[in-house]
């Protein structure tokens, strides 16, 4: 497992309002100063607006699994992940590892399943109707999270629509002469990744620029962080999406050079396949992948 070590930034005792509506009148620049840190049960205090009129909390990291002890947690640090390790992945396994293939909360596919057969994964996460039928298959849906408020149900996956609102759509803060910053590539520590802004956000004064805002063809050595620069960053609430590759089979590639990420959204047109968030120096988008591939998972709090 890749293993960053951190002084953690001092606890914020702060009391939230409901994060599941925001008016969509308000301009974010006139909300609260930016709001970091994490609850105790590891949802971020920042929000960010997923549709015009709901918001929600990141996770504290990635989703990790072991197998050995039947245990979900979230990673200690926002840039951890397990890399070539993945490569262990297999029932009973005492390791860690954090690339799943689609839907394998556990409710109906174990999440060390490792085939590359399209059938052998659910083909929803999702399927709204009125008992939300299928839901189990998310990962937070089903699963107690030890350090995530140890209670089913508390997390889920955004769809893809919310991620496109997230990152190309949602009113946000200005950054330096960019309006409504979402978004910027950077390196924390060694670790390559996405930063993801809170719809409030106001940069420390005398920080570092943040360059190359919402573009999606930057490169991560545009903005690069030391840990003690980053303790800053996620104190005033940053979120940070590492690049953990994927995973196809047991072979894990693109460690280092490309995040992928699980949407909650199957495809429509073509069995077998369902939408993830990927980025890498190229650039950011979304597109319909085989169920198979093992990618990275990181939950919302609503």
């Amino acid at each position: 497992m890749k293993k960053l070590f951190l002084l953690a930034a001092s606890s914020l005792l702060l009391v939230m309002t409901s994060c599941n509506k925001l008016d969509p009148s308000v301009d974010p620049n006139d909300l609260i100063p930016s709001i970091g840190g994490f609850d105790y049960a590891g949802a971020s205090l920042s929000q960010f607006s997923v549709s015009d009129s709901h918001a929600v909390r990141f996770s504290r990291g990635n989703l990790q699994y072991n197998d050995s002890l039947q245990s979900w947690v979230f990673a200690e640090h926002q840039y951890d992940y397990i890399g070539l390790d993945d490569t262990n992945i297999a029932p009973g396994y005492r390791g860690w590892i954090d690339l799943f293939g689609f839907g394998t909360s556990g409710k109906t596919v174990a999440p060390t399943e490792s085939s590359t057969g399209a059938e052998n994964y659910p083909e929803a996460i999702v399927y709204i109707n009125e008992n939300f039928d299928l839901s189990g298959n998310d990962w937070g849906v089903y699963n107690a999270i030890d350090n995530g408020g140890e209670q089913a149900g508390k997390w889920r996956t955004l769809t893809k629509d919310e991620w496109d609102y997230l990152l190309f759509t949602r009113a946000a803060s200005t950054l330096g002469k960019v309006e409504n910053a979402r978004f910027a590539k950077a390196t924390v520590g060694d670790v390559a990744g996405l930063m993801l802004f809170p719809d409030t956000f106001h940069k420390p004064d005398g920080f570092t620029p943040v360059i190359n805002v919402n573009m999606i063809s930057a490169a991560f050595t545009d903005n690069v962080y030391n840990l003690d620069q980053w303790a800053e960053l996620e104190a005033i609430g940053v979120i940070f999406l590492p690049t953990a590759g994927q995973r196809y089979g047991k072979a894990v590639e693109k460690v280092g050079t490309h995040g992928s990420y699980w949407t909650s959204t199957h495809s429509a047109t073509q069995n077998g396949f369902a939408y993830s968030l990927t980025f890498s120096a190229e650039g950011i988008g979304q597109s319909q992948y085989y169920n198979s591939f093992g990618r990275s998972v990181r939950l919302v709090h609503d």
